[in-house]
């Protein structure tokens, strides 16, 4: 999960393909990644075994 209980923080940290290649490779593991946004297309999601899933906006309405 790619959170921080600041508000900033989360506007500016999504998913990247920097992110995407920095984690450690699962051989035949699904990964579920919580993220703000996400700046990667779905094939290289599928290809790196990776379900997105956006945090909910109502993350955002606490500040």
């Amino acid at each position: 999960m790619f959170y921080k209980p600041d508000f900033e923080w989360l506007k500016r940290n999504a998913l990247t393909l920097d992110g995407v290649k920095a984690m450690p490779k699962f051989k035949d593991k699904q990964r579920l990644v919580f993220a703000p946004a996400k700046y990667v297309d779905d094939y290289t999601c599928m290809e790196n075994r990776i379900d997105f899933c956006q945090l909910p906006y109502e993350i955002y309405k606490l500040k």
